[in-house]
Order: C-alpha cells, then sequence, then structure tokens
C-alpha cells in the first residue's frame, strides 16, 4: 500500500512525498543475509546511487537510498522488519534528489512509529 502526499488533489500525479507498507513471506534469511541481500540488489540495479545503514538490531534495520536517475530523482528512507513469519517494508520517499534534513527526520520517525513485534 502507498500513500502520496500531494499539493493539489486535481493533479494527484504531482506527488511530492509518499509512505509506503509491504508485508510478505519471511525468506530463509536472518536480518544480516537479508541486508546483504538488498545491499547488492540495489548496487546491481542502481549502480551510481548511495547505499547506507542507518540503523541496525538482531531482526531490523533502517537505510537511506539516494538516487541513480533510473526511476528519476528520488531520496528513500526503508525499515525493513523481520516479523515472526512475515518480513515487513516500510518505506519513506522524496521526489527528488536530496531530502532536507527535516525531511530526513520526519521520514525516521513516521518509519519508527509502527510497532512491529520481532521474530524470536
Amino acid at each position: 500500500m502507498i500513500w502520496h502526499k500531494v499539493k493539489d488533489r486535481n493533479r494527484p500525479e504531482e506527488w511530492t512525498e509518499s509512505f509506503g507498507y509491504l508485508d510478505i513471506g519471511r525468506p530463509n534469511l536472518d536480518i544480516q543475509g537479508l541486508l546483504n541481500f538488498t545491499k547488492q540488489s540495489y548496487a546491481k540495479s542502481c549502480p551510481s546511487g548511495d547505499f547506507s545503514v542507518i540503523a541496525q538490531s538482531h531482526s531490523e534495520y533502517m537505510v537511506e537510498k539516494r538516487p541513480c536517475y533510473t526511476a528519476g530523482p528520488a531520496d528513500t528512507i526503508d525499515r525493513t522488519a523481520l516479523g515472526s513469519g512475515e518480513v515487513m517494508y516500510l518505506t519513506y520517499l522524496v521526489r527528488k534528489p536530496d531530502m532536507s534534513d527535516s525531511q530526513r527526520q520526519a521520514g525516521i520517525a513516521a518509519l519508527q512509529a509502527w510497532s512491529i513485534t520481532p521474530a524470536k
């Protein structure tokens, strides 16, 4: 599910920020394996992009991915968490190459506000 922030309701295609949520079946990977897989996948699909880890624990991680321009300029913060039988992906995206510090802090806070029961 994706929510877009629009300035003008008559022009929804001109959104500036989005928040997304995806819940999928859990792969046979621990959090480090999932982080490594995500980083390698991003490097292949976006070789000129920047991938940095913001936070990591035994059951989740948060990363920032800066654009490679294959899908247009976008700066993204993703939170990935292992649940008991699934993986939850939360994404905050700003539709420009570099989000502002206030957008970054608001995005991190929004992603951290979700309560996720970690895998045991």
